[in-house]
């Protein structure tokens, strides 16, 4: 199962030095989302990341710099026009969030993967429910076949390997690693699971 990490949208102690320790320690997905940078700031931050994992960053805004550091891809919020997507599609992984399998249907095959969210009850975002019924999860995710689903919201040690179970392939994660005491070592520990 596939493990996304999201960054902090506010600055965490040592997060550079932490996010390339996860790098170093099988991060494949990490997806920059800092809503409050500028182009500079969000260069800068780019800039400080080892060359050899930009292929491993999803953009969510700037996404022009995805040429200029040649990352694995861009994240759309909301909806894109489709020539927007086109514009990026040869060769780039594309990504782009839901909030409901009705919205995630009507976007076709046209993305890498698509987040759908709050599975769970956000740890990040307080007072953020889940609005799905975990007793329809794997009945909906099966009618969507073959587009890639990816859990969001919520997800922690203790339930990722359910969303596993409902069918999805893979897992975002932004407050069991950045709100944890040692993000590194809960990036290792769900890790870990999601290769079991």
């Amino acid at each position: 199962m596939k493990l996304i990490v999201l960054s902090s949208p506010t600055p965490v102690a040592n997060e550079l030095a932490i996010l390339t320790s996860m790098f170093e320690n099988g991060l494949n997905y990490f997806h920059l989302r800092k809503p409050a940078f500028d182009l500079t700031q969000y260069e800068n931050y780019l800039s400080s990341i080892p060359d050899k994992f930009h292929d491993k960053i999803m953009l969510h805004t700037y996404h022009d710099l995805q040429h200029k550091f040649d990352t694995k891809g861009i994240h759309f919020s909301g909806e894109p026009p489709v020539t927007m997507v086109a514009k990026f599609k040869d060769n780039t992984t594309t990504s782009i969030s839901c909030h409901s399998f009705e919205e995630v249907k009507k976007l076709g095959q046209q993305f890498s993967y698509v987040f759908v969210s709050p599975i769970f009850d956000s740890i990040s975002k307080i007072g953020y429910k889940s609005t799905f019924d975990p007793s329809t999860l794997k009945t909906a995710i099966a009618q969507i076949y073959p587009q890639k689903l990816i859990a969001l919201g919520g997800i922690n040690a203790n339930n990722i390997k359910q969303t596993g179970n409902y069918g999805f392939d893979g897992v975002g994660v932004l407050g069991a690693i950045w709100m944890s005491r040692n993000p590194l070592n809960s990036f290792i520990n769900l890790r870990k699971q999601c290769l079991c």
